[in-house]
Parts: C-alpha cells; structure tokens; sequence
C-alpha cells in the first residue's frame, strides 16, 4: 500500500501527514483539503465527533455531511448491496464522486438522516485517499463552508467560525497551488434504477 510519505516531496509534509493521522486517531476533529476542498472531518465511529459536527450546520440537509472512502471495496462495507450501475460508475469516473446510498450497514446512527439516506464521497486525492487507506476506516466530513456561502478558494479564505472548531489543521495546501472552488459529483440511484445526477 502506497502511503502520503511514500511520495511526499519534504520531511515537512511527512510530519504533517503524520500528525494528521494520531489527530484522528486521537478523536479529534480535522480541518483538511480532501480532493482539494476543505473539509472538517472525524473517525466515523466517533459519535462526539460526528455530533460536533451535525451542530456546525444545525439547518442544513444530510446532503452537507459525508462519509469519505478510499476504495469500493470500503464502501461495500457500510453498504448491505451496492448497485451495479453505481459500482460501474465508480470504476470509471475520474472525479471524486459523491453517491447517495440508502440500504446502509455499521454506520453510527446520529449518521444517517431522517430519510435513511447516507452521502458517500470516494475520494481521489493524494492525501485524503492515502490517509483513509493507513486508518483502514472512512471519515465523517463536512465542508468547511456553509451551504449559502461560495467555496473558499483557499485556506485562507475560510471562516474563523470552521477554523475556530478544528482540534488540529493540516498544512498539506495550505499554500501554493490551493484547493478546487468545484464540488465532488453527487448521484443517487431513482427507483427506476436510473443515476440522478443532483450535482454536477
């Protein structure tokens, strides 16, 4: 298994990846890029955390809050059947992409919506998607925007309201090339079997 420090350019950006993972490890709340946007994130099992972050957006939908895999094959295990048309997509589509799944197993319930609905993102960065495969486990995230607002285009364009809740910040982006003002496509899966694409 490749790690962020199996390519990572500096001894800094290994020292960071490092932190990061005993953060997590340790129940604390992240503030991270994940493929390039922003993002608070937590263990999935980590009720408080999970909690934490529900009250960061008390208004808004399930749609706000995801739950970040590096593989299919982590996916099928929170999902009691994943459909062959959506397995198929993940396959080939290059971007992360973000599906809306319902028949849902081993997830926290103060995870799952109130229409029994989960967001989940596969991820295709090089520093969430390793980080994810080290802990062997997804993480629960929401952007670090609110929904009305525009996508902070950098780190230094969020707001101290996110940056004030984060137990500890990853440098990874923080400076140089920035992060994507473009969110993850999102698909869902209608009773006809057909993709829904709700974000693209």
């Amino acid at each position: 298994m490749t790690t962020f420090t199996d390519v990572a350019t500096s001894p800094t950006e290994k020292e960071d990846f490092r932190k990061t993972v005993v953060a997590i490890n340790s129940g604390q709340l992240v503030l991270m890029a994940t493929d390039n946007l922003w993002s608070l994130c937590g263990d999935v099992k980590n009720t408080r955390l999970v909690e934490k972050i529900h009250n960061l957006k008390p208004e808004a939908d399930f749609l706000q809050f995801e739950i970040l895999v590096s593989s299919i094959k982590m996916l099928k295990e929170y999902v009691q059947h994943l459909h062959p048309r959506i397995e198929t997509l993940l396959l080939y589509h290059t971007r992360p992409l973000t599906v809306i799944i319902d028949n849902v197993i081993n997830i926290p319930s103060p995870i799952i919506s109130n229409q029994k609905r989960v967001a989940f993102r596969l991820v295709r960065d090089e520093y969430a998607c390793p980080l994810i495969d080290l802990l062997d486990r997804p993480l629960f995230s929401t952007f670090a925007h609110n929904e009305k607002d525009t996508v902070p285009p950098g780190f230094g364009a969020i707001s101290s309201d996110f940056l004030r809740q984060a137990d500890h910040v990853s440098k990874h982006l923080q400076q140089g090339r920035g992060t994507s003002e473009q969110l993850p496509v999102m698909i869902q899966l209608t009773g006809r079997e057909e993709l829904h694409f709700l974000r693209e």
